[in-house]
């Protein structure tokens, strides 16, 4: 691939940088060199404990230390209240608590907090925990502002909703995406 990439480099005249000759030798060699749609819906659908998955994490946060402090994976909604069982016990019916219980590991149920965030928070329900929070947290954490979203019987719509918020970040730090 280099050597390719490098005759592109020689035979290319003019004084700017060649990139669309550089992406079509790419896209000869089957190599992606942007991100389109479908490949943003795949990343929505990573889960808790993946490298990809903290990787993405922290293209989601530009005032992150990565190099001195060590982050966690933490639920945003804690998986102790979307188990099933628990669910459950606490009214929910069937269908809703096996989905809710399914979709706990997902990105969109995952923000980065350093490990005495994470520590303090433990299990508490998000919306109680939200309260001890500043405003800025919405914006730093891409949470949806809306309050009936932060109560656990609306954890899908947080999900759509965080979702959503993920997908114009990621579409802003990862420039145009293709159709």
């Amino acid at each position: 691939m280099l050597n390719r990439i490098r005759k592109v480099l020689k035979e290319e005249p003019g004084e700017t940088f060649p990139v669309a000759a550089i992406e079509t030798e790419m896209a000869d060699l089957g190599k992606v060199t942007g991100f389109n749609e479908e490949m943003i819906e795949n990343v929505l659908e990573y889960t808790k404990g993946g490298s990809r998955t903290f990787l993405t994490l922290t293209l989601l946060y530009d005032q992150i230390d990565f190099g001195s402090i060590q982050y966690h994976q933490d639920h945003i909604f804690p998986s102790s209240l979307l188990d099933e069982d628990y669910l459950l016990d606490n009214g929910f019916d069937r269908d809703k608590a096996k989905a809710f219980d399914a979709q706990a590991d997902r990105l969109a149920n995952l923000q980065l907090l350093t490990g005495r965030e994470n520590e303090a928070k433990q299990d508490t329900p998000f919306e109680e925990w939200l309260e001890s929070q500043d405003e800025s947290f919405y914006d730093r954490h891409l949470i949806p502002t809306d309050p009936e979203t932060h109560r656990i019987e609306n954890f899908d719509s947080f999900l759509e909703q965080r979702s959503e918020l993920i997908r114009d970040e990621l579409q802003s730090v990862l420039g145009p995406v293709e159709h």
